[in-house]
């Protein structure tokens, strides 16, 4: 240390001498260069003006300019703006004196001198002086000062060499130490290898050097015995099939990073192997396990949200198809009912089946409306056990006779509230699907019971916590690959034979049921069946009341000549609608659009009974119709739509009988028609009584 210490030393002495050599040397240097330059350009300007001034004199008196001795004094006697002592004079091209200031100067001094012109040609010249003897002094001062500044520095710079090395041993030890307490407080498994040998120098290995204590934890032993270890035998050898990345590593000095798997206990580790020096790696390891697990975990919860991302771009591409069809079905049906009526023989038969393609169409668009979540319901709180009761008797004709179907429910199952159609429906579609996935028969178990769902269930399930009905179907059939599952709800998608299915049977599932508050979990496996699994909200309360059945043909009430306002937009659809109104013993005033009715609304006086409206149009939609005509005159309103997004989502709170679901049935539109008139006679009369 010493010897290092006074080389140290006699280099920064010279390095001092140098710094103080250029200081006293640099300093007044720069200072008197720094004023010399500064008053060389203040001469330079003053001689620019005054040769200015002094031009414009002689431009106004060419001949006699030299004799004008007081205005050239007056010229010569301005000062400039620093303050600084000048002697001015001019001077012909002789060098004669013409005119001179009486500032007398210390020697030594400087000069500047301009011509001064007459019509381009040089006819004297001004000459401006200053002294140097103030700048000799500053300059003077200065190397004083750079005197001092040397010696100080020099003092410094002499002293500092002792003090760096000093400083530089107790940084250097400080480093180790902190090294060391890193070493041994780093969560990271850090172990320094050293690399075999054979005799022909060819390396086959490498040998434990040191480890910290993350890593002896690591591997559940104690470092002094993992020292000298062969380092294969690391983590339960799964270090083996990397030993010549790090013998590379070791070769080449470039970084090498890999994860792996360790059996006991079932640890995913992240291994990053560099080479601090030739024949020497080191491995730092990291366990990721709880890193990867919440990835793999973002990656499931991705694919879902991609998943209903999708679900909801085709559903809102469904829906608007299925509110276009359900119009063209509604004129298709009417015009097909008239014929039915007015043919006979095989004519009438062939009316009859354009009526059953446009029912099958209209249960299509069901399907899609219900997939799309913008189909109307009427929900209604359900006994799960009845609706399982009546479905059961239904169902056998759709299962065959190879089909066991066997029922488990729970006593005192809680309630739903739901579209008993609807969930009827959604268990047809499950238990249909069920039948075909077991084409050599087996056995269809339905379970129903109340189920408890905690934070951690609720958040698998996508649900709220608290209390639900589990509804499931299992099946003894063929199941579903992973590839299958993932796409189950898509809708069109299906495994079936072409012309054997829609792919439409689960979507409508999943959207009744999702437009219920409850979701639907599947879980299946090739050759080991399916299960899906319905969770509905328990509400408590008693099962509503059946809703009485529509009117059959027949057997609904004619008007008498009672006038509708019929407003839609689809002049075909009106037309049809018209068709079954007059046929039914009403009168028909029609409107193009919610303006136009409104008008004809207030055109009509007293003469309108009823207004029937379609829900989505341009301009004013029949909700806004509704209303304006409750302020004019109370006369019951009806609606009809394909669908409307507002209906079925709850933010306009219409009553069913007040809502036509197109396609529908002239018997349908009758009776809603009658009963909406007959309603509002008997409001009117218990006003008057």
């Amino acid at each position: 240390m010493t010897r290092r210490a006074d080389a140290i030393a006699s280099t920064m002495t010279l390095l001092a001498g140098a710094v103080a050599a250029s200081v006293v040397l640099g300093i007044p240097a720069l200072w008197f260069g720094a004023g010399y330059r500064g008053a060389a350009a203040a001469l330079d300007t003053q001689a620019e003006v005054n040769a200015r001034d002094a031009g414009r004199l002689v431009v106004a008196n060419p001949r006699m300019w030299i004799y004008e001795q007081a205005r050239l004094a007056e010229l010569l006697e301005r000062r400039a703006a620093s303050g600084e002592a000048e002697a001015r004079r001019i001077l012909d091209l002789a060098g004669k004196v013409v005119a001179e200031s009486a500032d007398p100067l210390p020697p030594p001094t400087l000069q500047r001198r301009r011509p001064i012109y007459d019509a381009g040609v040089a006819v004297a010249q001004v000459e401006v002086a200053r002294s140097l003897r103030p700048l000799l002094l500053e300059t003077g001062l200065a190397l004083a000062g750079a005197l001092l500044a040397a010696a100080l520095a020099f003092a410094a710079l002499r002293t500092i060499p002792l003090r760096a090395v000093r400083h530089a041993y107790a940084a250097l030890e400080e480093s180790e130490a902190r090294y060391r307490t890193l070493y041994g407080s780093m969560a990271e498994g850090l172990a320094l290898h050293g690399v075999v040998r054979d005799r022909g120098g060819a390396a086959v290995g490498f040998s434990v050097l040191d480890v910290n204590p993350a890593f002896s934890r690591m591997l559940g032993g104690d470092a002094g015995a993992l020292v000298g270890a062969d380092g294969a035998s690391l983590l339960g050898g799964a270090l083996a099939p990397h030993v010549p990345d790090l013998l590379r590593v070791a070769e080449t000095q470039e970084p090498h990073a890999f994860e792996l798997t360790v059996a006991e206990p079932a640890r995913t580790l992240h291994v990053s192997a560099f080479s601090p020096r030739r024949d020497r790696v080191a491995t730092l390891v990291e366990d990721v396990t709880d890193r990867r697990q919440a990835e793999a975990a973002r990656r499931q919860l991705q694919e879902h949200l991609a998943h209903a991302q999708r679900l909801e771009s085709v559903g809102r591409l469904a829906g608007g198809v299925a509110h276009d069809f359900n119009n063209i079905l509604t004129v298709i049906l009417s015009y097909a009912r008239a014929l039915t009526e007015e043919l006979r023989g095989e004519q009438r038969d062939h009316a009859e089946e354009i009526a059953r393609a446009g029912q099958r169409g209209a249960a299509l668009t069901r399907q899609l409306l219900t997939f799309s979540r913008k189909q109307v319901l009427s929900p209604e709180v359900l006994r799960v056990e009845d609706v399982l009761a009546s479905f059961s008797r239904m169902i056998g004709r759709l299962l065959g006779d190879d089909v066991r179907l066997s029922m488990e429910v729970a006593p005192g199952v809680g309630r739903v509230r739901m579209d008993p159609a609807q969930l009827e429906q959604a268990l047809v579609n499950l238990a249909v699907n069920a039948r075909d996935a077991m084409p050599g028969g087996g056995q269809l178990l339905i379970r129903a019971g109340d189920a408890e769902l905690g934070p951690a269930e609720a958040e698998r399930a996508g649900l709220p916590a608290g209390p639900y009905v589990a509804i499931s179907v299992t099946d003894t059939g063929t199941g579903m690959d992973a590839a299958t599952l993932s796409r189950v709800f898509e809708p069109f998608f299906t495994t079936k034979p072409k012309g054997k299915g829609t792919g439409l049977g689960l979507a409508m599932v999943l959207g009744a049921v999702e437009q219920g508050g409850g979701r639907v979990g599947v879980a299946s496996a090739p050759g080991a069946g399916t299960t899906f699994t319905l969770h509905l909200p328990r509400v408590p309360g008693e099962a509503a009341r059946a809703t009485p059945a529509p009117a059959r043909a027949g057997a609904v009430p004619g008007g008498h000549g009672e006038r509708v306002l019929l407003v839609d937009d689809e002049p075909q659809l009106r037309a049809a609608v018209r068709l079954f109104l007059t046929g039914g013993g009403y009168q028909v005033i029609e409107a193009a659009s919610g303006d136009e009715g409104l008008a004809a609304f207030r055109a009509s006086g007293d003469a309108i009974d009823l207004v029937l409206t379609d829900l989505v149009m341009p301009g004013t939609s029949g909700v806004a119709l509704g209303r304006a005509v409750a302020e004019l005159r109370p006369v019951p309103v009806l609606y009809m739509s394909g669908y409307s997004e507002e209906v079925a989502s709850g933010q306009e709170a219409l009553p069913p009988e007040r809502f036509l679901q197109k396609p529908f049935e002239r018997e349908v539109l009758l009776e809603r028609v009658h009963r909406a008139l007959a309603a509002h006679r008997d409001a009117a009369m218990g006003r008057a009584s």
